[in-house]
């Protein structure tokens, strides 16, 4: 429900800015299962961090699809008409996602 996947991006979260970026990304895997349960702004939200645990692990691929992803999810409008994420969440998914494909060497 709502709380678990709340809950769960919490974890997330925290786990990242300890530097445990394994199991954050674990734990963000399971906040998404619940996405159902999220606003489309908060699911934006829960990929950015599971997208920049993963580029911190140098997992660059799965960085750059879910960066890539965060951006044109970020384009949708939610319920009331307004855009679900801001212009600067837009921009740095752009960024970071084309830094991953530099690090790919795919740029």
């Amino acid at each position: 429900d709502n709380v678990q996947a709340i809950g769960h991006a919490m974890h997330a979260s925290c786990l990242a800015r300890i530097g445990r970026d394994v199991e954050a990304v674990s734990a963000y895997d399971r906040a998404l299962t619940l996405q159902r349960w999220l606003s489309l702004g908060s699911s934006v939200e829960v990929m950015m961090g599971r997208a920049n645990a993963l580029q911190r692990l140098m997992r660059y691929k799965e960085a750059k699809q879910q960066f890539s992803t965060c951006a044109k999810w970020s384009h949708k409008k939610g319920s009331d008409g307004d855009a679900i994420a801001t212009t600067t969440t837009v921009a740095k998914a752009v960024c970071y996602s084309a830094t991953c494909s530099m690090r790919l060497n795919r740029l």
